[in-house]
């Protein structure tokens, strides 16, 4: 993490609105974040803000981040967000190409961003995810959505919640 990248992803967080308390911090927390597979609240914070859980709220509410501790399955939904400092959290894999490639380019952008997430595959092996694990399973697995159980069952309907990160800058269209 260079000055340069701090100052980009700075720049580009500005449009998701909630962040002006901690605004100094969310860059560098965020690409902190993003080094690990995991992060421990602590190391989240890294001791720099005495009130830290509005700056937890806001990486929840946006899902850049999520806590490893679930009720029941890995849904969002089931999810445990608690501020203990040894509490455990999970960046997405598109949180995680979202930042970085703001961190680059200044700009909150998620196109660029899918296609950094999918660039590593070849076109047959990302066809093989699409035809035999019916494309969602994929998209949940980079945290780009996830199932809704609940309101599943209650409908006999699959529903998706979409990571609200997708829906910023220039964002995508479903």
């Amino acid at each position: 993490m260079n000055r340069h990248h701090l100052e980009n992803l700075t720049r580009a967080l500005e449009i998701f609105p909630g962040h002006e308390s901690f605004s100094a911090s969310l860059a560098g927390i965020l690409l902190s974040a993003c080094e690990k597979d995991t992060i421990t609240h602590d190391g989240l914070n890294q001791g720099k803000l005495l009130d830290f859980s509005d700056v937890l709220l806001f990486l929840w509410e946006w899902k850049f981040i999520l806590p490893v501790r679930s009720a029941k399955c890995g849904e969002w939904d089931s999810r445990l967000l608690t501020a203990g400092p040894d509490e455990i959290f999970e960046m997405p894999h598109i949180s995680r190409a979202l930042v970085r490639k703001a961190a680059r380019t200044g700009a909150w952008d998620s196109r660029p961003a899918i296609v950094d997430l999918f660039s590593p595959m070849d076109a047959g092996l990302l066809m093989f995810f699409f035809d035999h694990l019916a494309g969602r399973d994929f998209f949940v697995i980079s945290g780009m959505m996830s199932p809704c159980p609940q309101r599943s069952l209650r409908t006999g309907l699959s529903f998706y919640e979409v990571s609200p990160v997708l829906f910023w800058g220039n964002p995508i269209s479903i």
